[in-house]
């Protein structure tokens, strides 16, 4: 059986992660009712909490503004082709990491840039 270079490309659709939200937002909860469980005074937990919550919706504002992507490798040392908000890159430094059920692709370009999903 022969095959196809051309079928040989990988191709993934990266999109904002819900989890990734969710877990954010109960993070900024736990911070919060941790601060209000210490014995910090009553204006130590009202300032901590406003930093909390104003830096968790930062966060969350700024993932849920990331663009949807497409990521795709044709194989073998053609590197990684991404394609975000009409513009596409080629990136040739990959790595990856996995934390339960989230997986982080990192890939950086020749100048040394580095772009997460």
């Amino acid at each position: 059986m022969s095959w196809s270079d051309a079928s040989a490309i990988c191709r993934l659709e990266w999109r904002r992660s819900r989890w990734l939200s969710a877990a954010l937002c109960l993070l900024a909860l736990a911070a919060v009712a941790a601060l209000w469980l210490s014995a910090l005074p009553r204006i130590g937990c009202e300032i901590g909490s406003g930093l909390v919550l104003a830096y968790a919706g930062w966060l969350l504002h700024r993932e849920g503004r990331r663009p949807d992507c497409v990521l795709s490798w044709a194989g073998g040392n053609a590197g990684w082709q991404v394609e975000c908000d009409d513009r596409t890159e080629s990136m040739r430094h990959v790595d990856t990491s996995v934390r339960g059920g989230l997986v982080v692709l990192t890939l950086g370009d020749g100048s040394g840039k580095l772009r997460r999903w």
